[in-house]
């Protein structure tokens, strides 16, 4: 499989041991995340392009990718998505490959086959996990990681941030909404809005967030939170990723103003 197109991009050999690799990765499918994302698809918004080739089997991945990536309804893939997808679909992916690919993680990987978008987006953007500039309908995105220790449990933590009263109680305002995967939200009086993606007590948080601040045609971002007990309480890690290019510099410092600094007096 594999081939070559007018031009330097050229796909590599890739089989059943890239699909593989990604099946490793990915996890076993819940039926809750395959709720959660034909919800996504039927209200006609971005998808985890890991999310979709998990949840969805073979054949209905194979028929919704060509009809949502070259509209940009499905995230840039990291690197083992681009391969899984490239051993699955080989040249067919190449007249919206660049387009789809350029601007997440697996950009570099992109750029080593030889595209020259990948390479000049990622002169423009340094690390590819940052304010990737991306082609077509697909928004740029920034991304960053906080962390920070707060004194208390995992368990303690993870509660609070789920339930509505334990969320408002630890940041002072005002929030609402579902406490299970699938379930939507708001925080902040209703300027943070979203969807629990997934929740493993008392480990890690994933969440589809926005907020009213984001263009009106941006996708959701995703937060990834992880819970480490550690001496004096818990290390809170933070991945904010997919966040609408030029904003990531607010939410970096806003998870550090209005989460991490009233947590610490809350469970202080």
């Amino acid at each position: 499989m594999g081939g070559s197109i007018a031009g330097p991009l050229r796909l590599p050999e890739l089989d059943d041991e890239a699909i593989a690799e990604f099946e490793d990765n990915a996890g076993e499918i819940r039926p809750s995340r395959s709720d959660a994302l034909l919800a996504q698809l039927a209200r006609g918004e971005v998808v985890d392009s890991r999310v979709f080739f998990d949840v969805l089997d073979a054949e209905e991945s194979e028929r919704r990718f060509f009809e949502l990536a070259p509209d940009g309804r499905l995230t840039p893939p990291d690197e083992v998505t681009l391969r899984y997808a490239v051993a699955r679909f080989g040249d067919r992916l190449l007249p919206l490959l660049e387009r789809w690919a350029v601007g997440g993680e697996g950009t570099r990987l992109l750029a080593s086959w030889g595209s020259e978008r990948a390479a000049a987006a990622l002169a423009r953007g340094g690390d590819d996990r940052r304010a990737v500039p991306m082609v077509g309908k697909i928004m740029a995105t920034d991304a960053f990681e906080v962390d920070d220790l707060i004194p208390a449990a995992p368990e303690a933590i993870f509660d609070a941030w789920i339930s509505p009263d334990g969320h408002a109680t630890m940041t002072g305002a005002e929030a609402s909404g579902g406490s299970e995967v699938g379930a939507s939200f708001s925080a902040w009086g209703g300027y943070i809005t979203g969807t629990h993606v997934e929740l493993t007590r008392p480990s890690a948080i994933v969440q589809e967030w926005r907020t009213s601040s984001f263009p009106e045609d941006a996708g959701p971002s995703r937060v990834e939170i992880s819970l480490a007990a550690t001496n004096g309480g818990t290390r809170v890690s933070i991945r904010h990723s997919e966040i609408p290019e030029g904003q990531g510099v607010n939410y970096e410092q806003g998870w550090t103003t209005h989460y991490f600094d009233p947590m610490k007096k809350h469970f202080g």
